[in-house]
């Protein structure tokens, strides 16, 4: 793919090394021309830290960085990163039902329910059902000024669905001046492209007392089929080794199975295939005569290699079609010496579409045809007759009644205000509410209703020429037989009364109401400054799913009514202790500890704790922790 006016072709990951983790830290010089580290939050702690100094190892990504890769969205930026798996980007967000579109964060490749991502140190309303997993498609990309990641020791400070860390995108907090950008990529293999735009505007007021700014962003791309890349666009299946004996079974060199070009199944396919007592098998021709498939001689049980076999990726979407606008508004104020009040506001709207499989039937007895079938070419019913057989089983893909397609609307909105700033003179408070909510649609089309495909399959003649379906029941509530006997052969009207679009919803909402004080330096030891960070906060979630009235008795898989909520109250706190400080290999040693403590509505109380030695070894090396 050629990408136009790309800046980079790459991340640039800072080392997950304390003393390098954090950019963007602020130095300051006293009247003696002393220069000072300001304290800042960093991700892994509410206790503000010296300049970069973290209590474990932070990987950060600047906004810059992220810019520069050209990716439409953060998602696909972030997940080359080793630290996260490739579970549900944009490319593979197709693989369950209500998830097409979706970009969701995958640390260690453990689960995406066990990544918590935070924006501002606070917690994001879900995009997905019966989760609490984010879609970074709601992220501002042109706002985000750092995106830090810790993998460890995070349930203590953050909450116990913290398992396997934390993905904390920090955002500029004064925006000033007008930025806007366009970016269009375009493949040279492929019709695919994919474009993103962004509008950005901010400015202080009250002699710089406050700023306000608001941001629009566009991204969107086309759908891509795996038999429209050339990379994509073979048919490969593991064929079992013919070269494997009972005596070199255990030899490296023989492998059990054989990743094989040219092969995949030969027991179905696009127009149908059956097999009579003779042995041969059999596939229709457009129009409805048979014709013998030929298998070759690399046989696998119903699979064969360079032979009349069916290849499978036809149906694997490389991409969803996709488009996401996101239009985002902040502005804080000082009210007071020292405190800040903020708020901010968003509204997201993404439409992503998978394309799947059509519905298929594979040995599958109730997908006969009987010998009474007015479609039934002379020629099959001539071969039946030979083989004294009232009826046949064919095993189809039924792509010519269309494939399954699911369109996933999302919009997401989320508000948040608070207070920020010093309080009792030392110390530091951030109170702040935040509501969030996620409202789904999803549509699915080409959806097969079973009792009006078994009824259209089971036609007659009605002895005028006429061929209707055999029930007189069905033909009263308007059935319309359907031809399946070559590709193409099931007439539009027939594929208008088996087919229906099922339309279900999702409801998710969030309410975070926290406050915390943190003080760097309430007591001053021989090694340092001990630091301490306390807080409470309640939140409540609550996911609910409705399913179409009409998907009982389809081809699709129904996920089913669900609805559910819990509430708890978490109260947390942490220390940083200095134990030891300039002795030879020690130029500190750190104690970092934190405990919370929760009480969910469903499963009753939960601890999370840490322990943790921060341990710099000398000065101008790396900070190590454990």
């Amino acid at each position: 793919m050629k990408k136009h006016n790309i800046l980079g072709a790459s991340i640039k990951l800072a080392l997950c090394t304390s003393a390098l983790a954090i950019s963007g830290q602020s130095f300051a010089a006293d009247e003696e021309g002393v220069q000072t580290i300001d304290r800042i939050e960093v991700t892994g702690s509410r206790i503000l830290r010296e300049g970069a100094i973290a209590p474990a190892p932070v990987t950060v990504i600047t906004g810059d960085d992220l810019v520069n890769t050209g990716a439409v969205n953060i998602g696909e930026a972030l997940n080359k990163l080793p630290a996260l798996g490739n579970t549900f980007s944009l490319s593979n967000s197709g693989r369950y039902i209500g998830t097409a579109g979706l970009s969701i964060l995958d640390l260690r490749n453990m689960g995406t329910d066990r990544t918590l991502v935070l924006v501002n140190g606070k917690r994001h309303v879900s995009s997905s059902a019966g989760s609490q997993s984010v879609d970074t498609n709601t992220i501002p990309s042109t706002w985000v000024e750092r995106v830090e990641i810790i993998t460890g020791g995070a349930s203590a400070v953050y909450g116990a669905d913290a398992v396997t860390g934390v993905v904390n995108f920090i955002l500029k907090k004064n925006i000033e001046g007008f930025s806007a950008s366009v970016t269009r990529g375009e493949s040279d293999l492929s019709d695919y492209s994919n474009e993103k735009a962004t509008f950005s505007y901010g400015t202080n007021f009250d002699n710089d007392r406050g700023n306000v700014a608001f941001s629009v962003e566009y991204s969107g791309q086309d759908t891509l089929n795996a038999l429209d890349h050339p990379w994509t666009d073979g048919s490969y299946r593991n064929m079992r080794n013919t070269a494997q004996t009972a005596e070199n079974k255990d030899d490296p060199a023989f492998p059990d199975y054989i990743y094989t070009p040219n092969a995949g199944y030969y027991a179905i396919n696009n127009a149908g295939v059956f097999a009579l007592s003779n042995g041969y098998v059999n596939s229709f021709n457009p129009d409805g005569t048979y014709r013998e498939l030929n298998i070759g001689d690399q046989v696998d049980g119903l699979a064969c290699a360079n032979c009349d076999s069916f290849n499978l990726a036809q149906f694997n979407q490389i991409q969803p079609e996709f488009e996401r606008y996101n239009i985002n508004f902040k502005t804080n104020y000082d009210i007071a010496e020292g405190m800040n009040a903020y708020l901010e506001a968003k509204y997201v709207n993404s439409e992503g579409q998978s394309i799947g499989q059509p519905a298929f039937f594979f040995f599958n007895p109730n997908n006969s045809i009987k010998i009474d079938n007015p479609y039934l070419d002379s020629s099959v019913k001539d071969l039946m007759e030979q083989e004294g057989v009232s009826s046949i089983m064919v095993n189809r893909m039924m792509t010519d009644l269309g494939r399954r397609v699911e369109d996933n609307t999302r919009e997401t909105t989320r508000f948040v205000a608070g207070l920020k700033g010093t309080v009792f003179n030392d110390w530091e408070l951030d109170a702040s509410v935040v509501y969030g909510q996620t409202d789904l649609e999803r549509v699915n089309g080409a959806n097969m209703i079973m009792a009006n495909y078994y009824n259209a399959l089971d036609a007659i003649d009605d002895g005028s020429g006429n061929v209707v379906c055999r029930s007189e029941e069905a033909r009263a509530e308007g059935c319309v037989p359907v031809n399946i006997m070559g590709f193409g052969a099931p007439s539009q009207e027939a594929i208008d009364y088996i087919n229906t679009v099922s339309v279900g919803t999702s409801k998710i909402t969030q309410t975070v109401v926290s406050a915390s004080l943190a003080n760097s330096a309430i007591y001053e030891l021989p090694a340092g400054y001990i630091g301490f960070a306390a807080g409470v906060e309640y939140r409540k979630e609550e996911s609910e799913t409705e399913e179409p009235d009409n998907a009982a008795g389809t081809f699709f898989n129904a996920l089913g009514e669900d609805k559910g909520e819990f509430d708890v109250n978490e109260i947390y706190f942490e220390a940083s202790i200095p134990l030891l400080a300039d002795l030879p290999l020690v130029q500190d040693l750190v104690l970092d500890t934190a405990v919370r403590y929760a009480d969910y509505s469903t499963i009753g109380d939960a601890t999370s704790w840490k322990l943790g030695l921060d341990w710099t070894v000398m000065y101008g090396t790396p900070r190590f922790a454990s």
